[in-house]
């Protein structure tokens, strides 16, 4: 039987009997965004100090970019491209961070979609920030009414927990064990389904409770990595459920389980 090989598309195609072939392992239709720190692809800048202006690329074709931005706080690069260490400078509301895109560009509050959201932390087992740091919130620094979502650790700051606002800015949230994961590469996961919020641990769910029916209007707010945070972020993504389970066949829930199984099993030994 004869075999046939590309070996080079001169021009964009659009035939949908070819697979698509994803930089990552878990991007698919519904993927909104994946920043890789240890990425030379997502994260090509030099070790050290990132200046105002450092940039990061999508893993999610054609999706917005990321860009590092206020000079109050200094976020490093870590020596062999090993993460990007955030200061934890700048408490609830740091003028420093790295914004995802531009205002509304990951926000799903206009088709009310169900998803799944991620990030790849390790928080110090000494010296972390009290109070609630945000890591990873799409909405306004300090105030969780005004947020969409956000990833945070809570007021003893080391214990991973998860808040999404409704429409009306009312939060709801979840919280693992008291320092779970402290010290080490933490799989911190959020997913609203239906009116439903669960978070995951390491690629399994640890906890579920009552989540938001409708989602906070965050069209005029960014996405965004805060300084306020004292720790190590390697990786954060996000995707539409609604999206990526009519693709792949699953319920929302199956979805958003084998997502986060298979981002932690492939990614845990990446990280130290």
């Amino acid at each position: 039987m004869a075999v046939s090989i590309i070996d080079r598309l001169s021009t964009n195609f659009t035939d949908a009997t070819l697979p698509k072939l994803y930089r990552d392992i878990v991007l698919n239709p519904g993927s909104m965004y994946l920043f890789d720190f240890l990425s030379s692809y997502s994260n090509p800048n030099a070790d050290g100090n990132l200046a105002p202006g450092a940039t990061f690329k999508n893993m999610v074709d054609g999706a917005a970019d990321a860009v590092l931005i206020g000079s109050s706080a200094t976020i490093v690069n870590l020596p062999g491209r090993a993460g990007i260490s955030m200061p934890g400078v700048g408490g609830g509301a740091p003028t420093t961070s790295i914004e995802l895109g531009g205002a509304g560009a990951f926000s799903l509050h206009a088709s009310n979609h169900d998803f799944l959201e991620f990030a790849w932390i390790k928080t110090p087992s000494a010296g972390f920030v009290t109070g609630y740091p945000q890591i990873l919130v799409n909405g306004v620094f300090g105030n969780e009414g005004n947020d969409q979502i956000s990833i945070t650790t809570h007021s003893d700051g080391k214990t991973p927990r998860i808040s999404i606002a409704n429409a009306a800015g009312v939060a709801n949230t979840l919280s693992g064990s008291s320092g779970q994961g402290l010290g080490a590469p933490t799989q911190v996961g959020m997913a609203r389904i239906g009116s439903a919020l669960r978070l995951y641990i390491n690629g399994a769910l640890v906890s579920s409770g009552s989540g938001p029916a409708t989602l906070y209007d965050t069209s005029a707010q960014k996405t965004k990595l805060g300084a306020g945070y004292k720790g190590t972020v390697y990786r954060v993504g996000k995707e539409d459920l609604t999206v990526s389970a009519a693709a792949s066949g699953l319920s929302l829930v199956a979805q958003a389980d084998a997502v986060m199984a298979a981002d932690y099993a492939t990614n845990a030994p990446r990280f130290t």
